[in-house]
């Protein structure tokens, strides 16, 4: 698993430092790739999250279904990071946020009958 996260990575940073080159962008090293990456990253998750918004705005199933997956997935990994040591406020914070989130779109009748 470890071998995937790095390939994954270097990969495509590895190819923005060749591509930068070869356009004649100075400046484009392995650590400004690897953050042009990563926001590229973020700005894809925002879109989604801004679309993932309309949908359930507007009662689409499918969005409260990724919803509750995306919230339970960040509800296990603060979790883990809870047991692994970093016990902080913003970890205690986001792990009850995350909670109510899940429970309120699994088990709230208001939430089931919008959803139908």
């Amino acid at each position: 698993m470890f071998y995937i996260i790095v390939l994954a990575i270097i990969t495509p940073t590895t190819f923005l430092q060749l591509y930068g080159k070869l356009i004649g962008i100075r400046g484009m090293s392995i650590t400004g790739g690897f953050f042009y990456v990563i926001g590229l990253f973020y700005i894809i998750i925002g879109f989604i999250g801004i679309f993932t918004g309309k949908a359930l705005w507007k009662g689409k199933n499918w969005a409260k279904t990724i919803t509750i997956i995306l919230v339970g997935i960040n509800f296990v990994f603060t979790l883990l990071s809870l047991f692994g040591g970093n016990i902080g406020i913003i970890t205690l914070v986001n792990l009850i946020i995350s909670g109510l989130i899940s429970g309120y779109l699994l088990f709230s009748k208001e939430v089931k009958s919008f959803f139908v």
